[in-house]
């Protein structure tokens, strides 16, 4: 994907109501499941083991879990909104709010490492993250993420 490709989302997913991390991954873990063929352990497995190396929360109320999936055909991308902010150990100890999740087929995380960036880009606008925060459609989030608002 180059710098100027439009950032497309696989799900997207308003309102996710979870009270833990754990609850969280393991929603989402069910919907890529959905969207990618692959088992919904599998993935949550690999999302756990990813935040056991350090927490995935990036301060201002963001996460971003990721994991490589071995065989998964192409990458996958997933949004949450939740109802309610989940304490994610986050860098600033703010509980999280959005959730952008992205899985790899990449064995060497250098896949997921660059589609991680360009969404972290577009997160780390106060701008955007209010815009996603209050936005009432999905469609709209898609905008929001394929115009790199």
């Amino acid at each position: 994907m180059s710098d100027s490709e439009p950032l497309a989302l696989d799900v997207i997913e308003l309102d996710l109501v979870a009270r833990t991390k754990s609850e969280v991954l393991e929603r989402l873990a069910l919907r890529a499941g959905a969207v990618t063929g692959r088992s919904a352990g599998e993935i949550a497995r690999a999302l756990v083991d990813r935040e056991r190396l350090g927490s995935t929360g990036v301060g201002s109320g963001v996460a971003l879990p990721h994991a490589d999936i071995r065989g998964l055909a192409r990458p996958a991308t997933l949004f949450a909104r939740l109802t309610e902010p989940v304490d994610w150990d986050a860098i600033d100890d703010r509980p999280v709010e959005l959730v952008m999740m992205v899985l790899s087929p990449s064995l060497d995380g250098r896949g997921s490492s660059d589609l991680l960036a360009k969404f972290a880009r577009v997160l780390r606008s106060p701008s955007a993250r209010q815009k996603l925060a209050t936005c009432p459609t999905a469609d709209r989030i898609g905008e929001i993420f394929a115009s790199r608002d």
